[in-house]
């Protein structure tokens, strides 16, 4: 792979991710105001991997 190649899909990477930021911060502020409850939060195995699938999601479409 070319140089120039592997600085365009870097630049376009960091835009997705400059992209991305407020879309998983409205995400999570989402997830977290569902999740918690009174002093703690209540966070489930399908809660994360739903968080993390969603953020693997989010920066995958948006970079490609």
């Amino acid at each position: 792979m070319l140089l120039s190649q592997k600085e365009e899909r870097g630049r376009r990477f960091t835009l997705a991710l400059r992209a991305g930021i407020p879309v998983l911060i409205l995400v999570f502020l989402v997830f977290f105001t569902t999740i918690y409850k009174g002093d703690t939060v209540h966070l489930s195995l399908k809660d994360g991997v739903l968080l993390a699938a969603i953020t693997f999601i989010t920066i995958y479409f948006i970079y490609s």
